[in-house]
């Protein structure tokens, strides 16, 4: 999951290609069915060790979080995908506001790339189909392990607060954020900011000179 973040990207590139073709080869000897996925370097993102098809029943995998919801962020992938006549996979995204993943999924939609959204289900978020409400106590747990407290939970204490949070994490015991999946999903009600615009071109969509909503 997202290799060679940062400057690895560029130091151990040849070593992950190299690590991918012999993980391709161990696969298909016991497995000729199932689609092997590729995630690029950095986070994902840095696809520039496709340069050839390992494995004709494979997808290339990126992921984008908060960078603009233009096509012009996605074109690279795109492309890369065209040429090499594999599909494109957005294999995280979300965590971002409404509005933007009210633009975002339709982009990935337009542009015909697969994509799956993360997370689905956090503590206390906003940003997530579901929310786990943190019971009492998880914030005094928190505050310690982020050095911001000196107050140290005793074990009886921690193992109720953490007993207590995996009773919540039931399905049935969260919040729904119908919010959000109307988002992702264009369904109403929901809000579509005006930049917001579809990205499949001229008379279905908006169109203009570098596909990128304008400011």
């Amino acid at each position: 999951n997202e290799p060679l973040p940062n400057e690895y990207q560029h130091v151990y590139a040849s070593d992950l290609a190299a690590l991918y073709r012999r993980l391709t080869v161990a696969i298909r000897e016991i497995d000729q069915h199932h689609v092997i996925v590729y995630e690029g370097t950095h986070w994902s993102n840095n696809w520039s060790i496709f340069t050839e098809v390992w494995d004709p029943n494979s997808m290339l995998q990126c992921h984008k979080y908060w960078n603009a919801p233009d096509r012009p962020s996605v074109q690279a992938y795109l492309d890369r995908c065209a040429r090499l006549q594999l599909p494109v996979y957005m294999g995280e995204t979300g965590e971002n506001n409404l509005d933007w993943m009210a633009t975002a999924f339709q982009l990935y939609e337009d542009c015909g790339m697969s994509w799956n959204l993360w997370p689905w289900k956090k503590i206390d978020t906003v940003t997530s189909p579901c929310s786990i409400d943190p019971p009492e106590g998880w914030a005094d747990v928190v505050a310690y392990a982020r050095g911001l407290t000196d107050v140290v939970p005793t074990a009886e204490q921690a193992w109720a607060i953490l007993t207590n949070l995996l009773d919540r994490l039931d399905i049935s015991r969260c919040t729904y954020r119908q919010s959000v999946v109307n988002a992702v999903m264009r369904r109403a009600p929901l809000r579509i900011p005006a930049w917001g615009f579809g990205f499949r071109g001229e008379g279905v969509s908006y169109k203009t000179s570098a596909a990128a909503p304008q400011s």
